[in-house]
């Protein structure tokens, strides 16, 4: 896969819409009154893709003759840093 699909596509676009979903539905276990274990695992559901998204473009970027691939890797880093703390 093209490091532009997989960085703009599905790093950008739909993680941080499943990043979205997830906060979302977090805050909504909160305010219905569920457990604190609920709402943190609600919260932290999307992890495991973020680290798997985080990867691949850490992994794809060396591949690529594009001049900004370097860029893409610290940004994918940037990217997951926010990704897990908000």
């Amino acid at each position: 896969m093209p490091l532009a699909r997989l960085f703009w596509r599905d790093m950008m676009l739909v993680g941080s819409a499943i990043n979205v979903v997830a906060l979302v539905g977090a805050f909504a276990a909160l305010q219905a009154g569920a457990a604190a274990w609920i709402v943190m695992a609600v919260y932290l559901s999307p992890i495991p893709w973020n680290l798997f998204l985080f990867a691949a473009v850490w992994r794809t970027a060396p591949r690529e003759p594009e001049p900004w691939c370097t860029a893409a890797r610290f940004a994918a880093l940037a990217w997951l840093a926010l990704a897990v703390l908000l």
